[in-house]
C-alpha cells in the first residue's frame, strides 16, 4: 500500500497525477537518485513542483537540481512548472528571489516555468494526446503542503 502523498496516483479528469513530498534538498536528491538508477521511468508531461517557506540558498539547490535533471532527461521531464500554492507555509519568492528564478526560467529552453499559482497547470499542457487517448501523466513533487493541497482540492472537483 502506497502512502499518501508517497507516490500516490489519482486520476482528474484526463490526468493520472503521480503526488510525491519530497520538501527538502535531501529529498529531491534522493528523487533524482532514484530516477537515476530505475530501468523504467515513466514520462511526464508535466511536473508541478512548489515548495514550503526555507532558505533561499536551499530553494536555489533544489531549483538547480531540477534544471539539470531536465536538461539530462529532456524526453522524460518534459515541462515543470516552478509554482506557489495557498498555505501559510508556501514559498512565495520575494523581489530578488524572483529575479533568480527568472534567470534560471530563461535558461531552461523553454521547460522549466514559473508561476503564482499551481492552478494554472492546465494551461501548460499543450501537448497533443495520442490516439489512444492516454491521459496526461503529471508529476506533484515538493513540499508536502504543496501534495496534499493539490490532492485535497482537485479531488472536490
Amino acid at each position: 500500500m502506497t502512502s499518501p502523498g508517497r507516490g500516490e496516483v489519482f486520476s482528474y479528469k484526463n490526468f493520472e497525477l503521480t503526488l510525491y513530498g519530497s520538501h527538502n534538498l535531501d529529498g529531491m536528491r534522493q528523487w533524482v537518485k532514484r530516477q537515476q538508477y530505475q530501468s523504467s521511468c515513466p514520462s511526464w508531461d508535466l511536473v508541478l513542483l512548489a515548495f514550503s517557506k526555507r532558505a533561499w540558498p536551499d530553494l536555489k539547490a533544489m531549483i538547480k537540481l531540477w534544471e539539470r535533471l531536465i536538461k539530462s532527461c529532456p524526453s522524460v521531464y518534459k515541462k515543470v512548472l516552478l509554482c506557489s500554492f495557498e498555505h501559510t507555509k508556501a514559498w512565495k519568492p520575494n523581489a530578488s528571489e524572483k529575479l533568480a528564478v527568472d534567470q534560471i526560467v530563461a535558461q531552461s529552453d523553454r521547460k522549466l516555468f514559473w508561476s503564482e499559482s499551481w492552478r494554472d497547470f492546465e494551461s501548460f499542457l499543450t501537448i497533443k494526446q495520442d490516439q489512444q487517448h492516454k491521459p496526461f501523466n503529471i508529476l506533484v513533487i515538493g513540499s508536502y503542503y504543496f501534495v496534499s493541497t493539490c490532492r485535497d482540492q482537485l479531488a472536490q472537483k
